[in-house]
Protein backbone atom coordinates (compact mmCIF):
# COMPACT_ATOMS: atom_id res chain seq x y z
CA UNK A 1 0.00 0.00 0.00
CA UNK A 2 1.72 3.15 -1.19
CA UNK A 3 0.89 6.51 0.35
CA UNK A 4 -0.78 9.05 -1.89
CA UNK A 5 1.86 11.71 -2.54
CA UNK A 6 0.13 13.87 -5.13
CA UNK A 7 1.56 17.38 -4.52
CA UNK A 8 -1.44 19.14 -6.01
CA UNK A 9 -3.08 21.45 -3.50
CA UNK A 10 -6.77 22.22 -3.52
CA UNK A 11 -9.23 23.72 -1.10
CA UNK A 12 -10.62 20.28 -0.42
CA UNK A 13 -13.04 19.38 2.30
CA UNK A 14 -10.43 16.94 3.61
CA UNK A 15 -7.85 19.73 3.95
CA UNK A 16 -10.37 21.92 5.71
CA UNK A 17 -11.34 19.20 8.15
CA UNK A 18 -7.71 18.42 8.94
CA UNK A 19 -7.03 22.09 9.64
CA UNK A 20 -10.09 22.29 11.87
CA UNK A 21 -8.59 19.63 14.16
CA UNK A 22 -5.56 21.87 14.86
CA UNK A 23 -3.33 18.83 15.20
CA UNK A 24 -0.05 20.64 14.42
CA UNK A 25 1.41 17.49 12.85
CA UNK A 26 1.41 15.62 9.55
CA UNK A 27 -1.20 12.91 8.86
CA UNK A 28 1.53 10.27 9.08
CA UNK A 29 2.52 11.58 12.52
CA UNK A 30 -1.11 11.47 13.63
CA UNK A 31 -1.43 7.84 12.52
CA UNK A 32 1.81 6.93 14.27
CA UNK A 33 0.66 8.64 17.47
CA UNK A 34 -2.67 6.81 17.56
CA UNK A 35 -1.77 3.42 16.13
CA UNK A 36 1.55 2.83 17.88
CA UNK A 37 -0.57 2.04 20.96
CA UNK A 38 2.42 2.54 23.26
CA UNK A 39 0.84 5.57 24.88
CA UNK A 40 -2.57 7.15 25.09
CA UNK A 41 -3.21 9.89 22.51
CA UNK A 42 -3.79 13.35 23.96
CA UNK A 43 -7.37 14.57 23.95
CA UNK A 44 -8.42 16.34 20.72
CA UNK A 45 -9.01 20.09 20.70
CA UNK A 46 -12.29 21.10 22.25
CA UNK A 47 -15.22 21.43 19.89
CA UNK A 48 -18.80 22.54 20.37
CA UNK A 49 -21.11 19.76 21.55
CA UNK A 50 -23.04 17.97 18.86
CA UNK A 51 -26.84 17.92 19.08
CA UNK A 52 -28.29 14.63 20.30
CA UNK A 53 -30.92 12.97 18.18
CA UNK A 54 -34.23 12.21 19.83
CA UNK A 55 -35.91 8.80 19.55
CA UNK A 56 -38.46 8.61 16.79
CA UNK A 57 -41.99 8.07 18.11
CA UNK A 58 -43.26 4.61 17.18
CA UNK A 59 -46.32 5.95 15.40
CA UNK A 60 -44.40 8.13 12.93
CA UNK A 61 -43.92 6.77 9.43
CA UNK A 62 -40.19 7.44 9.45
CA UNK A 63 -37.30 5.04 10.02
CA UNK A 64 -36.40 4.39 13.63
CA UNK A 65 -32.93 3.06 12.88
CA UNK A 66 -29.94 4.26 10.84
CA UNK A 67 -28.43 1.99 8.20
CA UNK A 68 -24.72 1.38 8.82
CA UNK A 69 -23.49 -1.38 6.51
CA UNK A 70 -23.95 -4.95 5.31
CA UNK A 71 -22.56 -7.73 7.45
CA UNK A 72 -21.85 -11.39 6.72
CA UNK A 73 -25.35 -12.65 7.32
CA UNK A 74 -27.28 -9.49 8.16
CA UNK A 75 -27.83 -5.82 7.49
CA UNK A 76 -26.46 -3.60 10.25
CA UNK A 77 -28.32 -0.66 11.78
CA UNK A 78 -27.74 1.74 14.64
CA UNK A 79 -30.78 2.47 16.85
CA UNK A 80 -31.62 6.16 16.82
CA UNK A 81 -31.82 6.23 20.62
CA UNK A 82 -28.63 4.29 21.43
CA UNK A 83 -25.50 4.88 19.34
CA UNK A 84 -23.52 2.36 21.42
CA UNK A 85 -25.46 -0.62 20.06
CA UNK A 86 -25.97 -2.19 16.67
CA UNK A 87 -28.90 -4.20 15.35
CA UNK A 88 -28.00 -6.96 12.90
CA UNK A 89 -31.13 -7.88 10.93
CA UNK A 90 -30.82 -11.28 9.27
CA UNK A 91 -31.13 -11.50 5.52
CA UNK A 92 -34.23 -13.43 4.43
CA UNK A 93 -33.70 -17.15 5.12
CA UNK A 94 -30.49 -16.45 7.10
CA UNK A 95 -31.95 -16.64 10.61
CA UNK A 96 -30.05 -19.81 11.48
CA UNK A 97 -26.77 -18.14 10.47
CA UNK A 98 -27.49 -15.19 12.73
CA UNK A 99 -28.30 -17.56 15.58
CA UNK A 100 -25.02 -19.42 14.95
CA UNK A 101 -23.24 -16.06 15.08
CA UNK A 102 -24.85 -15.23 18.42
CA UNK A 103 -24.08 -18.62 19.98
CA UNK A 104 -20.40 -18.53 19.01
CA UNK A 105 -20.17 -14.86 19.96
CA UNK A 106 -21.40 -15.58 23.48
CA UNK A 107 -18.87 -18.41 23.83
CA UNK A 108 -15.98 -16.16 22.82
CA UNK A 109 -17.14 -13.30 25.00
CA UNK A 110 -17.51 -15.61 27.99
CA UNK A 111 -14.05 -17.08 27.33
CA UNK A 112 -12.41 -13.65 27.26
CA UNK A 113 -14.33 -12.59 30.34
CA UNK A 114 -13.36 -15.62 32.39
CA UNK A 115 -9.73 -15.27 31.34
CA UNK A 116 -9.63 -11.62 32.32
CA UNK A 117 -11.43 -12.17 35.62
CA UNK A 118 -9.35 -15.22 36.53
CA UNK A 119 -7.27 -14.22 39.60
CA UNK A 120 -4.59 -16.75 38.60
CA UNK A 121 -4.30 -15.32 35.10
CA UNK A 122 -0.63 -14.85 34.25
CA UNK A 123 -1.16 -13.60 30.71
CA UNK A 124 -3.45 -10.78 29.64
CA UNK A 125 -5.77 -10.55 26.65
CA UNK A 126 -6.73 -6.96 27.40
CA UNK A 127 -5.13 -5.88 24.11
CA UNK A 128 -8.14 -7.35 22.28
CA UNK A 129 -11.79 -6.59 22.88
CA UNK A 130 -14.86 -8.65 22.01
CA UNK A 131 -18.04 -6.59 21.58
CA UNK A 132 -20.66 -7.68 24.08
CA UNK A 133 -23.40 -9.91 22.63
CA UNK A 134 -26.62 -8.58 24.09
CA UNK A 135 -29.80 -10.02 22.60
CA UNK A 136 -31.11 -12.43 20.03
CA UNK A 137 -34.66 -11.48 19.05
CA UNK A 138 -37.09 -13.59 17.05
CA UNK A 139 -39.79 -12.14 14.75
CA UNK A 140 -42.42 -13.56 17.11
CA UNK A 141 -41.30 -11.45 20.08
CA UNK A 142 -44.25 -9.04 20.17
CA UNK A 143 -43.02 -7.01 23.16
CA UNK A 144 -39.59 -6.26 21.70
CA UNK A 145 -40.87 -5.38 18.26
CA UNK A 146 -43.52 -3.10 19.71
CA UNK A 147 -40.97 -1.18 21.80
CA UNK A 148 -37.87 -1.36 19.61
CA UNK A 149 -38.81 -2.48 16.12
CA UNK A 150 -40.47 0.22 14.09
CA UNK A 151 -39.53 1.06 10.54
CA UNK A 152 -36.17 0.06 9.09
CA UNK A 153 -34.84 2.55 6.53
CA UNK A 154 -34.18 1.94 2.87
CA UNK A 155 -30.76 0.51 2.16
CA UNK A 156 -28.60 0.59 -0.97
CA UNK A 157 -28.42 -2.37 -3.28
CA UNK A 158 -24.86 -3.70 -3.48
CA UNK A 159 -23.08 -6.74 -4.93
CA UNK A 160 -23.26 -8.10 -1.39
CA UNK A 161 -27.01 -7.93 -1.01
CA UNK A 162 -30.03 -7.23 -3.16
CA UNK A 163 -32.48 -8.38 -0.50
CA UNK A 164 -34.00 -5.01 0.24
CA UNK A 165 -33.97 -1.47 -1.12
CA UNK A 166 -37.03 0.13 0.45
CA UNK A 167 -37.90 0.97 4.01
CA UNK A 168 -39.82 -1.77 5.74
CA UNK A 169 -41.43 -2.98 8.95
CA UNK A 170 -40.79 -6.61 8.03
CA UNK A 171 -39.77 -8.69 11.03
CA UNK A 172 -36.68 -10.85 10.86
CA UNK A 173 -34.32 -12.25 13.46
CA UNK A 174 -32.29 -9.55 15.19
CA UNK A 175 -28.92 -9.73 16.94
CA UNK A 176 -28.23 -6.82 19.28
CA UNK A 177 -24.61 -6.23 20.25
CA UNK A 178 -22.24 -3.62 21.55
CA UNK A 179 -21.19 -1.36 18.72
CA UNK A 180 -17.50 -1.14 17.92
CA UNK A 181 -16.87 2.63 17.88
CA UNK A 182 -15.49 3.93 14.59
CA UNK A 183 -11.89 5.04 14.42
CA UNK A 184 -11.38 8.54 15.89
CA UNK A 185 -11.81 11.42 13.47
CA UNK A 186 -8.08 12.32 13.37
CA UNK A 187 -7.28 8.75 12.33
CA UNK A 188 -10.03 8.71 9.69
CA UNK A 189 -8.86 11.93 8.07
CA UNK A 190 -5.19 10.98 8.29
CA UNK A 191 -5.79 7.62 6.61
CA UNK A 192 -7.53 9.36 3.73
CA UNK A 193 -4.84 12.05 3.52
CA UNK A 194 -2.08 9.41 3.46
CA UNK A 195 -3.49 6.63 1.29
CA UNK A 196 -6.51 7.83 -0.68
CA UNK A 197 -5.95 8.77 -4.35
CA UNK A 198 -5.98 12.56 -4.55
CA UNK A 199 -8.92 12.81 -6.95
CA UNK A 200 -11.13 10.77 -4.58
CA UNK A 201 -10.28 12.53 -1.31
CA UNK A 202 -13.11 15.05 -1.31
CA UNK A 203 -15.68 12.39 -2.14
CA UNK A 204 -14.27 10.06 0.49
CA UNK A 205 -14.30 12.61 3.29
CA UNK A 206 -17.99 13.33 2.65
CA UNK A 207 -18.96 9.66 2.61
CA UNK A 208 -21.10 9.12 5.71
CA UNK A 209 -20.08 5.46 5.96
CA UNK A 210 -16.45 6.55 6.25
CA UNK A 211 -17.42 8.46 9.37
CA UNK A 212 -19.87 6.04 10.95
CA UNK A 213 -18.33 2.67 10.06
CA UNK A 214 -14.59 3.37 9.92
CA UNK A 215 -12.73 0.20 10.89
CA UNK A 216 -9.32 -1.04 9.75
CA UNK A 217 -8.50 -4.68 9.18
CA UNK A 218 -4.97 -5.43 10.35
CA UNK A 219 -3.35 -7.71 7.75
CA UNK A 220 -0.04 -8.93 9.21
CA UNK A 221 0.16 -11.63 6.53
CA UNK A 222 0.14 -9.34 3.49
CA UNK A 223 2.61 -6.89 2.05
CA UNK A 224 1.81 -4.98 -1.12
CA UNK A 225 4.58 -3.96 -3.54
CA UNK A 226 5.97 -0.52 -2.72
CA UNK A 227 5.45 0.46 -6.36
CA UNK A 228 1.68 -0.09 -6.19
CA UNK A 229 -0.21 3.13 -6.89
CA UNK A 230 -2.83 4.32 -4.39
CA UNK A 231 -5.91 2.14 -4.79
CA UNK A 232 -9.48 3.32 -5.16
CA UNK A 233 -10.28 0.92 -2.31
CA UNK A 234 -8.29 3.28 -0.06
CA UNK A 235 -11.07 5.83 -0.47
CA UNK A 236 -13.23 3.65 1.78
CA UNK A 237 -12.65 3.43 5.53
CA UNK A 238 -15.21 0.63 5.86
CA UNK A 239 -12.93 -2.34 6.52
CA UNK A 240 -9.86 -0.39 5.42
CA UNK A 241 -7.04 -2.84 4.64
CA UNK A 242 -4.03 -2.02 6.83
CA UNK A 243 -1.23 -4.19 5.45
CA UNK A 244 2.39 -4.48 6.59
CA UNK A 245 3.61 -1.88 4.12
CA UNK A 246 0.81 0.43 5.24
CA UNK A 247 1.94 0.15 8.85
CA UNK A 248 5.47 0.97 7.76
CA UNK A 249 4.25 3.99 5.79
CA UNK A 250 3.10 5.36 9.16
CA UNK A 251 6.61 4.83 10.55
CA UNK A 252 5.36 2.00 12.73
CA UNK A 253 8.26 -0.36 13.29
CA UNK A 254 8.73 -3.92 14.49
CA UNK A 255 7.66 -3.04 18.02
CA UNK A 256 4.18 -2.10 16.84
CA UNK A 257 3.87 -5.05 14.46
CA UNK A 258 4.90 -7.33 17.30
CA UNK A 259 2.22 -5.77 19.51
CA UNK A 260 -0.53 -6.59 17.03
CA UNK A 261 0.87 -10.09 16.37
CA UNK A 262 1.00 -10.80 20.10
CA UNK A 263 -2.53 -9.49 20.66
CA UNK A 264 -3.96 -11.64 17.85
CA UNK A 265 -2.03 -14.70 18.99
CA UNK A 266 -3.22 -14.40 22.58
CA UNK A 267 -6.79 -13.81 21.47
CA UNK A 268 -6.73 -16.78 19.08
CA UNK A 269 -5.39 -19.05 21.82
CA UNK A 270 -8.29 -18.09 24.09
CA UNK A 271 -10.75 -18.63 21.23
CA UNK A 272 -9.30 -22.11 20.59
CA UNK A 273 -8.65 -23.44 24.07
CA UNK A 274 -11.15 -21.68 26.31
CA UNK A 275 -14.06 -21.00 23.92
CA UNK A 276 -13.37 -24.28 22.09
CA UNK A 277 -14.06 -23.01 18.55
CA UNK A 278 -11.94 -22.91 15.41
CA UNK A 279 -12.01 -19.15 14.73
CA UNK A 280 -13.06 -19.60 11.12
CA UNK A 281 -13.74 -16.35 9.28
CA UNK A 282 -13.31 -14.09 12.31
CA UNK A 283 -12.02 -10.56 11.81
CA UNK A 284 -9.40 -8.51 13.65
CA UNK A 285 -9.99 -4.80 13.24
CA UNK A 286 -8.85 -1.51 14.67
CA UNK A 287 -11.74 0.61 15.83
CA UNK A 288 -12.48 3.11 18.51
CA UNK A 289 -11.60 1.99 22.03
CA UNK A 290 -13.88 1.71 25.02
CA UNK A 291 -13.33 4.37 27.64
CA UNK A 292 -12.17 1.73 30.11
CA UNK A 293 -10.55 -1.69 30.08
CA UNK A 294 -12.58 -2.72 33.10
CA UNK A 295 -13.89 -6.32 33.16
CA UNK A 296 -16.54 -7.44 30.74
CA UNK A 297 -20.06 -8.20 31.91
CA UNK A 298 -20.50 -11.56 33.63
CA UNK A 299 -20.15 -14.56 31.29
CA UNK A 300 -23.23 -16.03 29.67
CA UNK A 301 -23.25 -18.63 26.94
CA UNK A 302 -25.83 -20.69 25.06
CA UNK A 303 -25.60 -24.34 26.05
CA UNK A 304 -25.09 -26.46 22.93
CA UNK A 305 -27.75 -28.97 24.01
CA UNK A 306 -30.30 -26.17 24.36
CA UNK A 307 -29.15 -24.09 21.40
CA UNK A 308 -30.34 -26.01 18.37
CA UNK A 309 -33.30 -23.70 17.81
CA UNK A 310 -33.06 -19.87 17.75
CA UNK A 311 -34.16 -18.34 21.03
CA UNK A 312 -34.87 -14.94 22.51
CA UNK A 313 -32.32 -13.78 25.08
CA UNK A 314 -31.98 -10.96 27.56
CA UNK A 315 -28.69 -9.50 28.78
CA UNK A 316 -27.50 -6.24 30.32
CA UNK A 317 -25.37 -3.77 28.40
CA UNK A 318 -22.87 -1.20 29.49
CA UNK A 319 -21.95 1.34 26.80
CA UNK A 320 -18.32 2.32 26.45
CA UNK A 321 -16.59 4.86 24.25
CA UNK A 322 -12.98 6.01 23.86
CA UNK A 323 -9.68 6.14 21.61
CA UNK A 324 -8.21 3.19 19.52
CA UNK A 325 -8.43 -0.55 20.15
CA UNK A 326 -8.03 -3.94 18.47
CA UNK A 327 -11.31 -5.89 18.28
CA UNK A 328 -12.25 -9.40 17.16
CA UNK A 329 -15.69 -10.01 15.68
CA UNK A 330 -17.94 -12.02 13.33
CA UNK A 331 -18.34 -15.60 14.49
CA UNK A 332 -21.14 -16.97 12.31
CA UNK A 333 -18.89 -19.49 10.52
CA UNK A 334 -17.09 -20.72 13.62
CA UNK A 335 -17.35 -24.40 14.53
CA UNK A 336 -16.45 -26.27 17.67
CA UNK A 337 -13.15 -28.10 17.94
CA UNK A 338 -12.49 -31.19 20.00
CA UNK A 339 -9.57 -31.37 22.40
CA UNK A 340 -7.67 -33.69 20.08
CA UNK A 341 -5.49 -33.65 16.99
CA UNK A 342 -8.52 -33.53 14.69
CA UNK A 343 -9.54 -30.29 16.41
CA UNK A 344 -6.05 -28.91 15.79
CA UNK A 345 -6.36 -29.78 12.10
CA UNK A 346 -9.74 -28.03 11.89
CA UNK A 347 -8.30 -24.92 13.54
CA UNK A 348 -5.28 -24.95 11.20
CA UNK A 349 -7.53 -25.02 8.14
CA UNK A 350 -9.52 -22.10 9.56
CA UNK A 351 -6.23 -20.20 10.05
CA UNK A 352 -5.38 -20.45 6.36
CA UNK A 353 -8.92 -20.03 5.02
CA UNK A 354 -9.26 -16.66 6.72
CA UNK A 355 -8.06 -13.34 5.34
CA UNK A 356 -4.33 -12.71 6.00
CA UNK A 357 -4.65 -11.22 9.50
CA UNK A 358 -1.99 -13.43 11.06
CA UNK A 359 1.75 -13.48 10.30
CA UNK A 360 2.62 -16.33 7.97
CA UNK A 361 5.02 -19.17 8.74
CA UNK A 362 7.35 -19.59 5.79
CA UNK A 363 7.59 -15.85 5.13
CA UNK A 364 11.26 -15.02 4.60
CA UNK A 365 10.58 -11.32 5.14
CA UNK A 366 8.71 -11.71 8.45
CA UNK A 367 10.46 -14.56 10.27
CA UNK A 368 10.64 -12.68 13.56
CA UNK A 369 7.02 -11.60 13.38
CA UNK A 370 5.87 -15.20 13.00
CA UNK A 371 8.12 -16.21 15.90
CA UNK A 372 6.48 -13.57 18.08
CA UNK A 373 3.04 -14.85 17.08
CA UNK A 374 3.96 -18.47 17.77
CA UNK A 375 5.52 -17.72 21.17
CA UNK A 376 2.58 -15.56 22.28
CA UNK A 377 0.07 -18.17 21.13
CA UNK A 378 1.82 -21.01 22.95
CA UNK A 379 2.31 -18.90 26.07
CA UNK A 380 -1.36 -17.95 26.30
CA UNK A 381 -2.49 -21.51 25.52
CA UNK A 382 -0.31 -22.78 28.36
CA UNK A 383 -2.06 -20.35 30.72
CA UNK A 384 -5.54 -21.24 29.46
CA UNK A 385 -5.42 -25.05 29.29
CA UNK A 386 -5.85 -26.69 32.66
CA UNK A 387 -5.77 -30.44 31.98
CA UNK A 388 -2.21 -31.78 31.56
CA UNK A 389 -3.23 -34.23 28.82
CA UNK A 390 -4.27 -31.30 26.60
CA UNK A 391 -1.14 -29.22 27.09
CA UNK A 392 0.49 -30.62 23.95
CA UNK A 393 -2.36 -29.62 21.64
CA UNK A 394 -1.38 -25.96 20.98
CA UNK A 395 2.00 -27.12 19.64
CA UNK A 396 0.18 -29.64 17.46
CA UNK A 397 -1.92 -26.76 16.07
CA UNK A 398 1.18 -24.67 15.32
CA UNK A 399 2.83 -27.56 13.48
CA UNK A 400 -0.41 -28.20 11.56
CA UNK A 401 -0.45 -24.54 10.48
CA UNK A 402 3.13 -24.82 9.22
CA UNK A 403 2.44 -28.08 7.40
CA UNK A 404 -0.71 -26.69 5.76
CA UNK A 405 1.23 -23.59 4.69
CA UNK A 406 3.92 -25.70 3.01
CA UNK A 407 1.20 -27.74 1.31
CA UNK A 408 -0.67 -24.72 -0.07
CA UNK A 409 2.32 -22.50 -0.81
CA UNK A 410 5.41 -24.56 -1.64
CA UNK A 411 7.20 -21.45 -2.89
CA UNK A 412 6.69 -19.53 0.35
CA UNK A 413 4.10 -17.23 1.88
CA UNK A 414 5.40 -13.75 1.10
CA UNK A 415 2.05 -12.57 -0.30
CA UNK A 416 2.36 -9.44 -2.39
CA UNK A 417 -0.97 -9.24 -4.12
CA UNK A 418 -3.95 -7.42 -2.59
CA UNK A 419 -6.98 -9.48 -1.59
CA UNK A 420 -9.52 -9.96 -4.31
CA UNK A 421 -13.19 -9.49 -3.58
CA UNK A 422 -16.28 -7.33 -3.65
CA UNK A 423 -16.12 -3.84 -5.10
CA UNK A 424 -18.30 -2.59 -2.28
CA UNK A 425 -16.77 -3.19 1.15
CA UNK A 426 -18.98 -3.78 4.14
CA UNK A 427 -18.67 -4.07 7.89
CA UNK A 428 -18.28 -7.69 8.82
CA UNK A 429 -18.49 -9.21 5.34
CA UNK A 430 -15.35 -10.30 3.57
CA UNK A 431 -14.29 -8.10 0.71
CA UNK A 432 -10.91 -9.77 0.86
CA UNK A 433 -9.73 -13.21 -0.11
CA UNK A 434 -12.93 -15.06 0.60
CA UNK A 435 -15.68 -13.01 -1.00
CA UNK A 436 -18.50 -15.49 -1.08
CA UNK A 437 -22.18 -16.04 -1.55
CA UNK A 438 -23.88 -18.83 0.32
CA UNK A 439 -20.80 -19.74 2.35
CA UNK A 440 -18.66 -21.50 -0.27
CA UNK A 441 -14.92 -21.38 0.36
CA UNK A 442 -12.63 -20.20 -2.43
CA UNK A 443 -9.13 -21.62 -2.79
CA UNK A 444 -6.73 -19.06 -1.34
CA UNK A 445 -3.82 -19.96 -3.60
CA UNK A 446 -5.89 -19.48 -6.75
CA UNK A 447 -6.95 -16.03 -5.59
CA UNK A 448 -3.42 -14.95 -4.77
CA UNK A 449 -2.02 -16.16 -8.06
CA UNK A 450 -4.93 -14.60 -9.95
Amino acid sequence: MSPSNDPTTSASTLDEKLRSLQLDETPQQTLHRFLSLNKSPPPPPSSPPQPRSSPTPANEKTPKHTYLAHGQCAEIFVPSNNSHRILKRAYPNWRTDLWADFKAHTRVHAAFTSQILNPNNKASVLQVRVPEPLLHILPENENWWRDHGGIFPSIPRTPVSSHEDTQTTERRSILVAERIPPLPTPVQLSLLATFCPHKLKDTAVNNKQNTEAALARVYLGLRRPTTSPPSAASASLVNFELTLDGLEAMNLGFQEKRYYATAMAQGLAVIHWRAGIDGRDIEWVLGGAPSSLKPYCQPWVVDEEEGSEPQDTEMAVQARVGGVCLWVLDFNQCKGIGMDEAGCERAALAFWDNDPYYPRPGSEAEVELWQCFEEAYLGMAEAVIEKPKWKKLPAVFVEAVKAEGRKRFPEGTDFKEPPKGDATPSVGRKKGMKGRGGGANVNLEELIEG
